[in-house]
């Protein structure tokens, strides 16, 4: 992207309506993705927390791109319910969707359900493999206990701590699985 110096002839009216050409428009969308993307996997992994402000400017320099992209990606992510703008206010800021009743419930539902499908069939495993993923498992809890009673605890190492339970849980659902 150009930035045309101050001193530089004015804009001629009939070039800037022109359609862009179909390049352009494809990078353009390819930077719309990116940036919905990024912005979905960060709400999705808790890096962007219910109710945090989605600021256009400050996105754009984050992302390093122009506002445009970022308008189309926090469209996008308001029609699939990932952010919702405040009502009441004149100009409001959108911000990440918070996280009802009973959006938890079902979460909690799909966890259980997937939770208990990869301990049985954790409990199929070989004796010596069945062992070692319990050591595993009370590793990673007491890595767990450990960040989760220091006084400066990381939300995003306990967050890696947490997936890596439930990737060694899934992981050794997928050997059971293929083992049969």
């Amino acid at each position: 992207m150009s930035v045309r110096p101050l001193a530089a002839e004015p804009l001629n009216p009939q070039t800037r309506s022109a359609p862009l050409a179909p390049r352009a428009k494809s990078a353009r969308r390819a930077e719309g993705m990116r940036v919905y993307r990024a912005l979905r996997d960060a709400i999705n992994e808790g890096r962007l927390a219910p109710d945090t402000r989605l600021i256009e400017d400050q996105l754009a320099l984050q992302f390093r791109v122009s506002r445009t992209p970022i308008r189309d990606a926090i469209q996008r992510l308001q029609q699939e319910g990932y952010v919702v703008t405040p009502e009441g206010f004149r100009h409001a800021r959108p911000v990440v969707a918070p996280l009802v009743d009973s959006d938890a419930d079902e979460l909690c539902s799909l966890v259980a359900l997937h939770e208990g499908h990869a301990a049985a069939a954790a409990a199929r495993l070989p004796t010596d493999r069945r062992l070692e993923l319990v050591a595993e498992l009370v590793s990673l809890n007491e890595s767990m206990r450990r960040e989760g009673a220091s006084s400066s605890a990381s939300h995003d190492r306990l967050r890696d701590i947490d997936a890596a339970f439930h990737h060694a849980c899934t992981h050794a659902h997928c050997i059971a699985s293929a083992a049969r």
